[in-house]
Parts: structure tokens; sequence; C-alpha cells
């Protein structure tokens, strides 16, 4: 039996509102999902002659990155970028994703007065994708490989 057979089509229910503001694993939501690691680019400043310091920087190209990448040898000051920090080019569209672990309670820390951020609002969410491109319906997986995923082998996994 295949994963999506069994859990049918009682397993969905409607939720009721304010259902936004309790998170529970296998919720369902949509969100922007960024592939930065794919193709690394960098939004690097164009040097400006009439700005001696080269700390300023007004005009922008992308470029791969490459050796050099978090390792500039000048700091900007405006805009703010350190030395070893970049300006990312990232390429991102919105996914259906399902809620694989919730944001963990609030600590109960006071870390006001501290740079350090002790407390983030963050969950953990797994994306979820499609088996045919919507516009053509062209099959995007091996069928061989879909049929392996709804029977949930894994044989990667280490053994129980």
């Amino acid at each position: 039996m295949y994963i999506d057979e069994w859990f049918g089509n009682d397993f969905y229910k409607q939720l009721p509102l304010g259902f936004h503001q309790h998170f529970s694993f296998g919720q369902f939501f949509r969100t922007h999902a960024y592939y930065p690691h794919e193709n690394l680019e960098l939004w690097r400043p164009i040097s400006d002659p009439n700005e001696p310091t080269k700390t300023i920087a007004s005009q922008f190209q992308i470029i791969a990155a490459g050796k050099d990448a978090f390792r500039r040898s000048i700091p900007l000051a405006s805009p703010k970028l350190e030395t070893n920090e970049e300006f990312l080019v990232v390429r991102a569209k919105v996914r259906p994703v399902v809620l694989v672990m919730p944001e963990t309670p609030p600590m109960g820390v006071d870390n006001r007065g501290y740079r350090g951020r002790v407390q983030r609002r963050l969950c953990l969410v797994g994306q979820v994708f499609g088996l045919a491109d919507p516009k053509t319906g062209r099959e995007e997986f091996n069928p061989t490989f879909v049929q392996r995923i709804r029977k949930m082998e894994f044989p990667q996994a280490p053994p129980a």
C-alpha cells in the first residue's frame, strides 16, 4: 500500500480560524523557498573613481562567487558590509511546505542589553515538490523513483 493511499480522504480536516497561531506537525503552508547554494552569486560594488575611500557604494553588479567570497579587503560603510560578509543574489519562489517541527516555546531568558539573540522564531519545514510540470504536464521524476517514494522506501536510512 502506498503512503498516500494509507492516509485516505479523511486524513485531512478543515482547520478553524486562527489555526496559524498554533503550529503543529503536518500543517501545510506556502512560503518563499530560495536556492542560495545552487549557483552562488554575489552583489558586489562597482568601483567609483569619484569615491576615494572605496567604502561607499551606489552601483553594484552580479558576479559569480570566487576565491575572495566572504574575504573582502575593505569594508563598506554605506551600505554597511563587513569584510567577512557579502550581499547574496538569491533566486526564490513561493512553494508549499509541510511543518516538521514547530517553533520552540519561549525560553524565558532576558537578553536585553546584549547583542546576541537568544530566541529565534523559526520552524523546520520540508518542501513539497510536484511530480509533473503544472504547465506542460511533463513528468519531473522517473516513475520508478516516484513509486519507491510512495512506498516510503528509503534505503539510505540506517537500519532500526
